[in-house]
Order: C-alpha cells, then sequence, then structure tokens
C-alpha cells in the first residue's frame, strides 16, 4: 500500500504530463498502450517510480461521451511487458464509451469537469493519506 500512495503522489503533481500513457491519451484523444515502459522513451523519466509501483505496462483510455466531453481516464497496469491483449484492449475502449455516458448521466452534465476534478482529487488524497 505505501508503493501505491507513493505512486497516486506523483500523479497528482504531472496530471496532464505528456510521458504518462493518461497524459498522452488525455492529449490524442484515444486509447493509449504502453508494452513496455523499460523500453519507451517517453516514460523514461518514470521507469524508476513504474518499477517501484511493479507494472511493465499499461493501457490508458480517455472516458469520453459519444458527444465529446472527458469525464476520466482509466489506466490499467500490467506487471509484464505487453499490455493487453488487442481483443481485450478494444473490448475496455468499446466499455468505456459505456461508462463515460453513465458518468454523465450521473452527474447530470452539470459542471461536470470540475465535479470530476474533485472526486480525482478525493480519491487520490485518499490514497496519499493527506
Amino acid at each position: 500500500m505505501v508503493l501505491l500512495r507513493k505512486f497516486l503522489q506523483l500523479f497528482r503533481h504531472l496530471k496532464k504530463d505528456a510521458s504518462f500513457a493518461c497524459g498522452r491519451a488525455r492529449q490524442l484523444g484515444h486509447s493509449i498502450v504502453v508494452a513496455d515502459v523499460e523500453k519507451d522513451p517517453d516514460f523514461e523519466l518514470h521507469r524508476d517510480a513504474a518499477k517501484e509501483a511493479g507494472f511493465r505496462s499499461v493501457q490508458s483510455t480517455p472516458f469520453v461521451t459519444e458527444d465529446g466531453k472527458l469525464i476520466g481516464i482509466v489506466s490499467v497496469h500490467f506487471a509484464a511487458p505487453g499490455g493487453p491483449t488487442q481483443r481485450d484492449g478494444e473490448n475496455f475502449r468499446l466499455y468505456s464509451i459505456v461508462a463515460a455516458e453513465h458518468a454523465h448521466e450521473l452527474l447530470g452534465g452539470v459542471a461536470l469537469a470540475a465535479k470530476a476534478e474533485r472526486m480525482s482529487d478525493e480519491l487520490y488524497s485518499s490514497f496519499a493519506g493527506d
């Protein structure tokens, strides 16, 4: 749990950092797979953090509604290089659309970005022990 807290604390300051898969997914607007963080040049600054957290590959998928509203980004970390299978990655992307629509509906579509940001900060704070 200590390693998870340390890793999440890193994200609190790098939410839009394009060297992480989630930052790339946010900028590009689609799923990103880093098959091996040890070989990915953009991950170079964060390899030690990845090693400490125990992952070698990651898929980050933006949860975007059909009308283009970003709800959040979900990253799945894998202990071994390779990431998800192509089929699993595509299935996750399709489910992300359903999840984004559902979240948008639950949040009422009002001030969605602000609510999502507060929820994200609360989640990271709970892990970080702030």
